[in-house]
């Protein structure tokens, strides 16, 4: 499947960032109208940035929802088991290859994961079949 219309629009419009477009970097609609494809609506961002602007602040679709934490601890158990398809699994495994994390982002991952591991049950542990790593201590 070849690029939409609106890189095309862009790069007519910007041919200095011909060489600098790819998989990392998005157009954006600034007014927020996908069919709007005036140049002076479209913006390059990175694929991070362009995330960020959609899951955060009113363009998320929790924003303004103030949760009790037994909702969100509903919301969390709906959510928990859910699998991708095949299909979707090789798509997401194929647009996260070969890319870099700064050692920031490494760590906060890794953070986020202890934390999260550490909220659950024996049970939810076991359910998921992960074990945590046993390492030998040595002298």
């Amino acid at each position: 499947m070849g690029k939409p219309i609106y890189w095309d629009i862009w790069n007519k419009h910007n041919p200095n960032d011909l060489k600098i477009m790819g998989d990392r970097f998005v157009i954006h609609h600034i007014n927020g109208k996908h069919f709007d494809n005036r140049p002076e609506n479209l913006q390059k961002m990175p694929l991070s940035e362009h995330s960020i602007l959609h899951n955060t602040g009113k363009d998320n679709g929790m924003y303004g929802n103030n949760h009790t934490n037994e909702t969100k601890e509903k919301i969390r158990l709906a959510a928990t088991g859910r699998k991708m398809s095949d299909e979707t699994r090789a798509k997401v495994y194929a647009a996260q290859k070969g890319s870099k994390r700064s050692e920031e982002s490494k760590k906060r991952m890794a953070e986020a994961g202890k934390k999260y591991w550490d909220t659950l049950t024996v049970e939810e542990r076991k359910a998921r079949g992960v074990k945590r790593k046993k390492y030998k201590r040595t002298k």
